[in-house]
């Protein structure tokens, strides 16, 4: 299916039109979470699409195809330098590849059904601090959206596993994070 010269939406450049947002946490054990402005409820978490060697491109590109509407504005947790013993920055390379890819398909998902890319980073030091959690670490994220009852352990924890997962909570504050940067007032 091709794309029609003049056929790319501009829905998402009017003020206020935003009516979806996704927010992902593109890490290892990343998610990404779809919120709807009209039923906040009714949000989906899915896990990053993996595959054998790191990043699921295919599987993240039918994914994000089902997930990106007109409307719908994207928000992912920017690449932050990180080092490894003695300052090395080993495993930076590894990440940063799949940072660009991740950015690169989720490009090409808003293109692929006929949008202009409306996608926004966000480092993890902003969002955070807009829901007081700098300096927290990876526990604080999901202890935040428990206290407020704003998702359930089940929600956030993955197979298999017993405490929640730093991703699912991550992708979901960063999507609430991109609802209030659009002014949505249900997450304050």
């Amino acid at each position: 299916m091709g794309i029609v010269a003049g056929a790319v939406s501009s829905v998402s450049a009017i003020p206020g039109s935003i009516v979806s947002v996704i927010g992902i946490d593109p890490g290892r054990k990343g998610a990404l979470v779809k919120l709807n402005r009209a039923a906040y409820a009714a949000r989906r978490i899915y896990d990053m699409p993996k595959g054998p060697d790191g990043l699921d491109l295919v599987g993240l590109l039918e994914l994000l195809g089902q997930l990106v509407t007109p409307g719908c504005k994207v928000m992912i947790e920017s690449c932050v330098t990180i080092k490894g013993k003695n300052g090395s920055g080993k495993g930076f390379g590894t990440y940063r590849h799949e940072h660009g890819q991740l950015l690169g398909a989720v490009t090409a998902a808003f293109w692929a059904v006929g949008m202009r890319p409306n996608v926004e980073q966000v480092t993890p030091i902003a969002w955070k601090s807009v829901f007081g959690l700098a300096g927290q670490g990876k526990v604080g994220p999901a202890q935040y959206l428990l206290d407020r009852k704003l998702a359930t352990v089940q929600e956030l924890t993955l197979a298999r596993a017993r405490t929640p997962s730093d991703g699912r909570s991550d992708a979901l504050m960063i999507a609430m994070y991109a609802a209030i940067r659009e002014g949505w007032n249900a997450f304050r």
